[in-house]
């Protein structure tokens, strides 16, 4: 009887441990670090219907997980260039933020998801207008 005992507790130890280990120690997420993207960013950006291309140039600062900065974005199929304010959040390597440009009495925003490489020099990932455009973007830190 008492070895039966012995079995069963050496079980239940060794299952208690398999639990442990599987989870990390105890915990199942793991944190993960924000990066810091306080810089100048530069790139190219391309709409998913091949109608228009051209670059972007935006200068980042970072509090925390928040972004604010400047970009400035530049058609290279219809020359023409929009200077505005960005603002948005990091989390680990997911990187969202977005604008609001204004004229003729009209508002446009424009909405950046994207990831940022393992070394934290480069972005890249999808936007989307309010107009109903969307496509991709890539920049690199200057």
């Amino acid at each position: 009887m008492k070895r039966v005992l012995y079995v069963l507790v050496a079980i239940l130890l060794m299952a208690g441990l398999m639990v442990m280990v599987g989870c990390g120690g105890g915990g199942t997420a793991e944190s993960q670090e924000t990066l810091d993207l306080t810089g100048t960013w530069s790139g190219d950006w391309w709409r998913s219907d091949e109608g228009e291309e051209g670059t972007l140039t935006v200068a980042l600062t970072q509090s925390g997980s928040s972004l604010s900065g400047d970009m400035t974005f530049t058609s290279t199929t219809f020359s023409y260039s929009q200077d505005t304010t960005v603002s948005g959040t990091v989390e680990g390597n997911d990187v969202v933020f977005g604008m609001a440009i204004g004229g003729n009495g009209s508002i446009v925003t424009i909405d950046y998801e994207g990831t940022v490489s393992e070394d934290g020099d480069q972005m890249s990932g999808t936007y989307s207008m309010s107009t109903g455009y969307t496509g991709t973007w890539s920049v690199t830190r200057e």
